[in-house]
Protein backbone atom coordinates (compact mmCIF):
# COMPACT_ATOMS: atom_id res chain seq x y z
CA UNK A 1 0.00 0.00 0.00
CA UNK A 2 2.87 2.65 1.43
CA UNK A 3 5.99 2.66 1.95
CA UNK A 4 8.08 4.46 4.52
CA UNK A 5 11.26 6.57 3.87
CA UNK A 6 13.50 7.52 6.28
CA UNK A 7 16.92 9.31 6.54
CA UNK A 8 18.89 9.38 9.45
CA UNK A 9 22.36 10.73 11.01
CA UNK A 10 23.14 10.07 14.65
CA UNK A 11 19.32 9.21 15.63
CA UNK A 12 20.24 5.96 18.01
CA UNK A 13 18.14 8.06 20.91
CA UNK A 14 14.79 8.36 19.23
CA UNK A 15 14.75 5.51 16.09
CA UNK A 16 14.31 2.67 17.94
CA UNK A 17 10.93 4.21 19.26
CA UNK A 18 10.13 5.80 16.26
CA UNK A 19 10.52 2.34 14.10
CA UNK A 20 8.39 0.29 16.59
CA UNK A 21 5.55 2.22 16.22
CA UNK A 22 5.86 2.07 12.39
CA UNK A 23 6.85 -1.23 11.95
CA UNK A 24 3.27 -1.87 13.51
CA UNK A 25 1.20 -0.42 10.48
CA UNK A 26 3.64 -0.67 7.48
CA UNK A 27 5.50 -3.91 5.86
CA UNK A 28 8.44 -1.61 3.60
CA UNK A 29 10.27 0.93 5.81
CA UNK A 30 13.59 2.37 3.64
CA UNK A 31 16.00 4.10 5.88
CA UNK A 32 18.57 5.92 4.77
CA UNK A 33 21.54 6.17 6.97
CA UNK A 34 23.88 9.98 5.79
CA UNK A 35 26.84 9.20 8.08
CA UNK A 36 26.13 8.15 11.42
CA UNK A 37 28.62 7.48 14.19
CA UNK A 38 26.14 5.79 16.26
CA UNK A 39 24.39 2.66 17.09
CA UNK A 40 21.59 4.19 14.14
CA UNK A 41 21.97 1.68 11.63
CA UNK A 42 22.00 -1.61 13.80
CA UNK A 43 19.12 -0.07 15.00
CA UNK A 44 17.63 0.34 11.89
CA UNK A 45 18.42 -3.47 10.90
CA UNK A 46 16.48 -4.77 13.43
CA UNK A 47 12.67 -3.15 11.97
CA UNK A 48 13.88 -3.66 8.19
CA UNK A 49 15.91 -5.12 5.71
CA UNK A 50 16.46 -2.11 3.83
CA UNK A 51 19.34 -0.14 5.14
CA UNK A 52 21.14 1.96 2.71
CA UNK A 53 24.21 4.18 2.89
CA UNK A 54 23.86 7.85 1.24
CA UNK A 55 27.40 10.52 1.79
CA UNK A 56 26.11 13.40 2.96
CA UNK A 57 26.52 16.20 0.08
CA UNK A 58 24.83 19.31 2.76
CA UNK A 59 21.28 18.48 0.43
CA UNK A 60 18.13 16.54 2.46
CA UNK A 61 16.20 16.83 -1.06
CA UNK A 62 19.26 15.13 -2.36
CA UNK A 63 19.28 12.40 0.55
CA UNK A 64 15.59 12.41 0.72
CA UNK A 65 15.16 11.31 -3.33
CA UNK A 66 17.59 8.70 -2.65
CA UNK A 67 15.47 7.27 -0.70
CA UNK A 68 12.08 6.93 -3.05
CA UNK A 69 14.13 4.33 -5.88
CA UNK A 70 14.41 1.29 -2.86
CA UNK A 71 10.39 1.82 -1.93
CA UNK A 72 8.52 -1.15 -3.22
CA UNK A 73 5.17 0.64 -3.24
CA UNK A 74 4.30 4.13 -5.33
CA UNK A 75 2.62 5.92 -2.53
CA UNK A 76 5.32 6.77 0.37
CA UNK A 77 5.26 8.40 3.82
CA UNK A 78 8.41 10.51 4.77
CA UNK A 79 8.77 10.22 8.20
CA UNK A 80 11.94 11.95 10.71
CA UNK A 81 13.51 9.14 13.56
CA UNK A 82 12.74 11.45 16.18
CA UNK A 83 8.83 11.42 15.21
CA UNK A 84 6.31 8.75 16.53
CA UNK A 85 2.89 7.84 15.61
CA UNK A 86 0.46 8.48 18.06
CA UNK A 87 -2.90 7.92 16.02
CA UNK A 88 -3.34 6.17 12.22
CA UNK A 89 -6.96 5.47 11.02
CA UNK A 90 -5.51 3.00 8.38
CA UNK A 91 -8.50 1.90 6.82
CA UNK A 92 -9.50 5.88 5.99
CA UNK A 93 -5.39 6.19 5.49
CA UNK A 94 -6.48 3.82 2.49
CA UNK A 95 -9.44 5.14 0.87
CA UNK A 96 -8.41 8.60 0.63
CA UNK A 97 -5.31 7.98 -1.42
CA UNK A 98 -7.11 6.38 -3.58
CA UNK A 99 -9.55 9.32 -3.70
CA UNK A 100 -6.18 11.62 -4.43
CA UNK A 101 -4.04 10.04 -6.65
CA UNK A 102 -2.83 13.04 -8.02
CA UNK A 103 -2.64 15.04 -4.61
CA UNK A 104 -0.40 15.09 -1.97
CA UNK A 105 -1.18 14.07 1.62
CA UNK A 106 -0.29 15.98 5.17
CA UNK A 107 0.08 14.94 8.42
CA UNK A 108 -0.72 16.19 11.74
CA UNK A 109 2.71 16.90 13.93
CA UNK A 110 2.60 17.92 17.26
CA UNK A 111 5.60 19.18 18.29
CA UNK A 112 7.10 19.26 21.93
CA UNK A 113 9.08 22.61 22.55
CA UNK A 114 9.54 25.20 25.23
CA UNK A 115 7.38 27.97 26.40
CA UNK A 116 9.39 30.98 25.42
CA UNK A 117 8.13 32.18 29.02
CA UNK A 118 7.59 29.97 31.50
CA UNK A 119 10.29 27.59 30.30
CA UNK A 120 7.61 24.42 30.32
CA UNK A 121 7.11 21.81 27.67
CA UNK A 122 4.16 22.60 24.94
CA UNK A 123 2.81 21.30 22.01
CA UNK A 124 2.50 23.19 18.39
CA UNK A 125 0.45 21.37 15.99
CA UNK A 126 0.77 21.30 12.55
CA UNK A 127 0.04 20.11 9.31
CA UNK A 128 2.63 19.01 7.01
CA UNK A 129 2.83 17.27 3.53
CA UNK A 130 4.51 14.13 4.03
CA UNK A 131 2.28 11.81 1.57
CA UNK A 132 2.36 11.21 -2.08
CA UNK A 133 2.93 9.09 -4.96
CA UNK A 134 6.75 9.15 -6.34
CA UNK A 135 5.36 8.70 -9.72
CA UNK A 136 5.03 12.28 -9.59
CA UNK A 137 6.79 13.77 -6.91
CA UNK A 138 10.22 14.32 -5.35
CA UNK A 139 11.58 16.25 -2.99
CA UNK A 140 13.49 19.99 -3.64
CA UNK A 141 15.22 21.74 -1.64
CA UNK A 142 18.42 21.33 0.25
CA UNK A 143 16.82 21.79 3.59
CA UNK A 144 13.31 22.17 5.02
CA UNK A 145 12.77 20.09 1.38
CA UNK A 146 9.21 20.74 0.46
CA UNK A 147 7.40 17.97 -1.87
CA UNK A 148 7.11 19.20 -5.72
CA UNK A 149 6.24 17.89 -8.87
CA UNK A 150 9.21 15.93 -10.48
CA UNK A 151 11.23 17.64 -12.76
CA UNK A 152 9.67 20.88 -12.55
CA UNK A 153 9.19 21.67 -9.16
CA UNK A 154 6.05 23.16 -9.35
CA UNK A 155 3.46 23.08 -6.68
CA UNK A 156 1.31 19.91 -5.80
CA UNK A 157 -2.09 19.62 -7.44
CA UNK A 158 -3.54 19.64 -4.40
CA UNK A 159 -3.61 18.47 -0.67
CA UNK A 160 -5.86 16.53 1.37
CA UNK A 161 -5.55 15.80 5.20
CA UNK A 162 -4.83 12.65 6.18
CA UNK A 163 -6.12 10.60 9.30
CA UNK A 164 -1.92 10.31 10.24
CA UNK A 165 -0.71 12.21 13.65
CA UNK A 166 2.86 12.05 14.76
CA UNK A 167 4.58 13.87 17.74
CA UNK A 168 7.78 15.33 17.31
CA UNK A 169 10.47 15.54 19.90
CA UNK A 170 13.47 17.47 17.98
CA UNK A 171 12.19 21.09 19.03
CA UNK A 172 13.10 20.84 23.03
CA UNK A 173 16.29 22.90 23.90
CA UNK A 174 17.91 20.18 25.39
CA UNK A 175 17.48 17.97 22.05
CA UNK A 176 18.66 21.12 19.44
CA UNK A 177 21.44 21.68 22.08
CA UNK A 178 23.05 18.42 21.91
CA UNK A 179 22.41 18.05 17.89
CA UNK A 180 24.06 21.46 16.91
CA UNK A 181 20.68 21.48 14.78
CA UNK A 182 20.16 25.49 14.41
CA UNK A 183 23.85 25.77 13.75
CA UNK A 184 24.07 23.73 11.20
CA UNK A 185 20.52 24.22 9.24
CA UNK A 186 21.98 27.97 9.47
CA UNK A 187 24.63 27.05 7.60
CA UNK A 188 23.13 25.15 4.74
CA UNK A 189 20.56 28.12 4.90
CA UNK A 190 22.68 30.82 4.28
CA UNK A 191 24.87 28.50 1.94
CA UNK A 192 21.45 28.56 -0.26
CA UNK A 193 20.18 32.02 -0.42
CA UNK A 194 23.83 33.08 -1.50
CA UNK A 195 22.74 30.96 -4.94
CA UNK A 196 19.10 32.73 -4.73
CA UNK A 197 18.70 35.46 -2.54
CA UNK A 198 14.85 36.34 -4.09
CA UNK A 199 13.76 33.13 -2.45
CA UNK A 200 11.03 33.78 0.29
CA UNK A 201 11.06 30.30 1.52
CA UNK A 202 14.42 30.31 2.46
CA UNK A 203 14.24 33.75 4.19
CA UNK A 204 12.05 32.16 6.18
CA UNK A 205 13.44 28.90 6.81
CA UNK A 206 16.32 30.95 7.97
CA UNK A 207 14.21 32.93 10.55
CA UNK A 208 12.74 29.63 11.86
CA UNK A 209 15.94 28.77 12.50
CA UNK A 210 17.28 31.68 14.42
CA UNK A 211 13.97 31.86 15.99
CA UNK A 212 14.84 28.18 17.82
CA UNK A 213 18.00 29.63 18.99
CA UNK A 214 16.26 32.55 20.49
CA UNK A 215 18.36 34.71 18.56
CA UNK A 216 15.18 37.51 17.65
CA UNK A 217 17.07 39.95 16.07
CA UNK A 218 18.25 38.08 13.29
CA UNK A 219 15.32 36.26 12.83
CA UNK A 220 12.93 39.65 12.49
CA UNK A 221 15.51 40.52 9.95
CA UNK A 222 14.72 37.31 8.01
CA UNK A 223 10.94 37.38 8.55
CA UNK A 224 10.86 40.88 6.98
CA UNK A 225 13.18 39.96 4.11
CA UNK A 226 10.80 36.90 3.50
CA UNK A 227 7.65 39.12 3.60
CA UNK A 228 9.11 41.78 1.45
CA UNK A 229 9.65 38.81 -1.34
CA UNK A 230 6.02 37.53 -0.88
CA UNK A 231 4.57 37.24 -4.43
CA UNK A 232 1.60 35.51 -3.02
CA UNK A 233 0.28 36.33 0.82
CA UNK A 234 -1.30 33.19 1.22
CA UNK A 235 1.61 31.06 0.99
CA UNK A 236 0.70 28.26 3.28
CA UNK A 237 3.91 28.95 5.57
CA UNK A 238 3.05 32.58 5.56
CA UNK A 239 0.56 32.63 8.86
CA UNK A 240 3.78 30.79 10.96
CA UNK A 241 5.80 33.68 9.27
CA UNK A 242 3.90 36.46 10.70
CA UNK A 243 3.22 34.77 14.04
CA UNK A 244 6.45 34.45 14.70
CA UNK A 245 7.91 37.46 13.21
CA UNK A 246 5.81 39.80 15.49
CA UNK A 247 6.85 37.87 18.44
CA UNK A 248 10.55 38.30 17.34
CA UNK A 249 9.54 41.93 17.20
CA UNK A 250 8.05 41.63 20.97
CA UNK A 251 11.02 39.79 22.39
CA UNK A 252 13.30 42.71 20.93
CA UNK A 253 10.77 44.88 22.78
CA UNK A 254 9.73 46.81 18.99
CA UNK A 255 6.49 47.43 20.43
CA UNK A 256 5.55 50.16 18.60
CA UNK A 257 6.84 48.11 15.25
CA UNK A 258 4.77 45.17 16.59
CA UNK A 259 1.61 46.81 15.51
CA UNK A 260 2.77 46.92 11.54
CA UNK A 261 1.76 42.83 12.52
CA UNK A 262 -1.94 43.78 12.65
CA UNK A 263 -2.19 44.68 9.10
CA UNK A 264 -2.07 40.81 8.11
CA UNK A 265 -5.89 40.31 10.26
CA UNK A 266 -8.00 40.04 7.05
CA UNK A 267 -5.20 37.10 5.87
CA UNK A 268 -5.23 35.73 9.33
CA UNK A 269 -8.36 34.41 11.49
CA UNK A 270 -6.44 31.54 13.44
CA UNK A 271 -6.88 31.53 16.97
CA UNK A 272 -2.81 31.97 17.50
CA UNK A 273 -2.92 35.00 14.99
CA UNK A 274 -5.71 36.53 17.51
CA UNK A 275 -3.30 36.00 20.53
CA UNK A 276 -0.22 37.45 19.26
CA UNK A 277 -2.34 40.49 18.25
CA UNK A 278 -3.47 40.50 21.93
CA UNK A 279 0.18 40.83 23.29
CA UNK A 280 0.71 43.02 20.93
CA UNK A 281 -1.48 45.58 22.05
CA UNK A 282 -0.69 44.92 25.78
CA UNK A 283 2.42 45.69 25.29
CA UNK A 284 1.52 48.90 23.62
CA UNK A 285 -1.02 50.12 27.08
CA UNK A 286 -4.23 49.07 24.90
CA UNK A 287 -5.25 46.90 27.92
CA UNK A 288 -8.77 47.14 27.32
CA UNK A 289 -8.43 46.28 23.33
CA UNK A 290 -5.86 43.54 24.79
CA UNK A 291 -8.62 42.13 27.04
CA UNK A 292 -11.50 41.84 24.49
CA UNK A 293 -8.82 40.11 22.14
CA UNK A 294 -7.92 37.55 25.04
CA UNK A 295 -11.62 37.20 25.54
CA UNK A 296 -12.15 36.40 21.48
CA UNK A 297 -9.27 34.01 21.94
CA UNK A 298 -10.91 31.64 24.71
CA UNK A 299 -14.49 32.25 22.55
CA UNK A 300 -12.33 31.17 19.36
CA UNK A 301 -10.80 27.89 20.97
CA UNK A 302 -7.77 25.66 20.76
CA UNK A 303 -5.04 27.19 18.52
CA UNK A 304 -1.91 26.03 16.74
CA UNK A 305 0.25 26.70 20.20
CA UNK A 306 -0.55 25.37 23.02
CA UNK A 307 -2.97 27.50 25.57
CA UNK A 308 -3.66 30.18 23.37
CA UNK A 309 -7.64 29.77 23.77
CA UNK A 310 -7.63 28.74 27.33
CA UNK A 311 -5.29 29.09 29.95
CA UNK A 312 -2.33 31.75 28.32
CA UNK A 313 -4.99 33.47 27.39
CA UNK A 314 -6.86 33.76 30.83
CA UNK A 315 -3.47 33.84 32.48
CA UNK A 316 -2.87 37.18 30.39
CA UNK A 317 -5.91 39.48 31.17
CA UNK A 318 -5.25 38.59 35.19
CA UNK A 319 -1.93 40.22 34.82
CA UNK A 320 -3.55 42.67 33.20
CA UNK A 321 -6.22 43.19 35.71
CA UNK A 322 -3.77 43.11 38.64
CA UNK A 323 -1.35 45.31 36.84
CA UNK A 324 -4.62 48.06 37.39
CA UNK A 325 -5.11 46.85 40.79
CA UNK A 326 -8.29 44.82 40.26
CA UNK A 327 -6.65 41.79 42.42
CA UNK A 328 -9.97 40.05 42.96
CA UNK A 329 -10.78 40.06 39.55
CA UNK A 330 -7.32 38.91 38.37
CA UNK A 331 -7.42 36.48 41.24
CA UNK A 332 -10.26 34.72 39.41
CA UNK A 333 -8.93 34.75 35.75
CA UNK A 334 -5.52 33.00 37.61
CA UNK A 335 -7.32 30.43 39.04
CA UNK A 336 -9.02 29.68 35.66
CA UNK A 337 -5.80 28.32 34.07
CA UNK A 338 -5.09 25.63 35.51
CA UNK A 339 -1.94 24.12 37.00
CA UNK A 340 0.18 26.79 34.85
CA UNK A 341 3.23 27.94 36.71
CA UNK A 342 2.86 31.81 36.03
CA UNK A 343 -0.50 31.61 36.81
CA UNK A 344 0.15 29.76 40.08
CA UNK A 345 3.00 32.16 40.77
CA UNK A 346 0.03 35.26 40.35
CA UNK A 347 -2.25 33.37 42.98
CA UNK A 348 0.92 33.16 45.38
CA UNK A 349 1.56 36.93 45.24
CA UNK A 350 -2.06 38.07 45.40
CA UNK A 351 -3.05 35.67 48.46
CA UNK A 352 0.70 36.56 50.27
Amino acid sequence: MISVCMIVKDEALSLHRSLKEISKYFDDIVVVDTGSTDDSKNIAKRFTGKVYDFEWIADFSAARNYSLQFAKYDWVLAIDADEVINHFDVTTFSNLIKMYPTQVGTVEIASITDDEVSGEAELIHEHISRVFNRQYYEFFGTIHEQICKKNTGEAPDGRFTTPLALMHSGYTNEVLANKNKIARNISLLQGAIDKTREDAYLHYQLGKSYYLGKDYERAAESFKTSLRLQKDIHNDYNLVLIECYGYCLINTAQYEKALDILQYEAFCSSTDYMFLKALILMNNADFQGAVDTFQLCIRMGPGRKQGVGTFKANYNIAVILECVGMKVEALDYYQRCGDYKLALEGINRIKS
